[in-house]
């Protein structure tokens, strides 16, 4: 007996990982382990009679590998949430704080889902691993 994988169009999970950033309580502290987001997350749709499995990134010094992890999760239509808790870049004015990942334009700008508002960054600036830096990404497969 063969399992059949089933397909969900990338609409569908993005609007579930909106919904389970609504539904998720945060401690004082915020939500601040990306495991245990992954872990709840997948929880919460197999609620919903989905079923996802997840893929943990934690960058290394090259921002180029977390460009080349962005791109492959986009380009297999796999949402990717990240995790900023502080940024070497303060200019950017994001820590303590999640987002959802949703394209890549052509000049390299990150573009994400942010407090329900549509946003770029350079993805040099975004994903400098400086040592002031905590980011993480988690990849959600259908």
């Amino acid at each position: 007996m063969t399992s059949e994988k089933k397909e969900y169009a990338y609409d569908e999970v993005l609007e579930l990982m909106k919904e389970i950033f609504k539904i998720f309580r945060p401690t004082i502290f915020g939500y601040t382990n990306y495991r245990k987001f992954a872990r709840q997350f997948i929880k919460y749709a197999k609620k919903e009679n989905k079923t996802f499995s997840y893929e943990l990134y934690k960058p290394d010094k090259h921002s180029e590998d977390s460009l080349d992890f962005v791109r492959r999760s986009l380009s297999a239509k796999d949402p990717v949430a990240i995790l900023i808790l502080t940024h070497s870049q303060k200019s950017l004015g994001i820590f303590w704080h999640w987002m959802v990942i949703t394209g890549i334009n052509a000049d390299n700008q990150i573009e994400v889902s942010n407090h329900g508002n549509f946003e770029t960054y350079p993805a040099y600036i975004l994903f400098d691993t400086g040592w002031k830096t905590y980011l993480r990404m988690v990849r959600f497969h259908a």
